[in-house]
């Protein structure tokens, strides 16, 4: 006999089979034959609905005038460009600086396309809409242009959640409150150690 449990509640979190985790499947297995001790994830698994971005595609278009950037979101509902940083250091919106915004809720990608003004780096602020996990993300997409050649360099700079900037984590992924116990912990990327 075969049980299927299912349900008609619609979430917008795409978490990976547990299964694929080879900490979890081998907690399954050593149950399985009389070990009896509940299988763990080998990560925290609320950091696998985290909203994510991914650039998918990037250029300039055949005048060489014009950037495109495509980008890919995921756990989230959709996302928004929050501000844009121009080359000498000023800040606008999208549609202030030149570009304009598309999105396809169907692929879960936004377009962002516009002539840049000057050569140097663009910064694009993207902030995800209604994140699967509750944690309000944003992250930057930063552009180089130089002159005709259009983009040298693109990369994604870290993801950065807005209310867990000073959290404290323990070796699990686990948010603490206070440290009041020996060990080691994480706090904004570093290690610290209470001896």
């Amino acid at each position: 006999m075969l049980n299927i449990f299912s349900t008609s509640s619609v979430t917008t979190a795409r978490v990976p089979c547990l299964m694929y985790d080879h900490t979890y499947r081998l907690g399954v297995a050593w149950e399985n034959v009389g070990y009896n001790q509940p299988p763990h994830l080998g990560y925290y698994l609320p950091d696998a609905t985290a909203a994510r971005f991914t650039v998918e595609e990037s250029g300039m278009n055949e005048a060489g005038d014009s950037l495109f950037i495509t980008i890919h979101y995921v756990n989230c509902t959709t996302a928004a460009v929050s501000k844009v940083t121009r080359p000498d250091g000023t800040t606008a919106t999208l549609t202030s600086a030149g570009f304009k915004l598309t999105k396809d809720a169907t692929l879960c990608t936004l377009t962002i396309a516009g002539k840049p003004t000057d050569n140097g780096t663009w910064q694009f602020d993207l902030k995800a809409a209604t994140p699967a996990n509750g944690i309000a993300t944003t992250e930057t997409i930063s552009v180089e242009v130089s002159g005709a050649d259009g983009i040298m360099e693109m990369k994604n700079e870290k993801v950065k959640n807005e209310k867990c900037d000073d959290a404290i984590y323990d070796l699990q992924g686990r948010k603490v409150n206070s440290i009041n116990m020996r060990g080691i912990y994480v706090k904004k990327g570093k290690k610290v150690v209470i001896k």
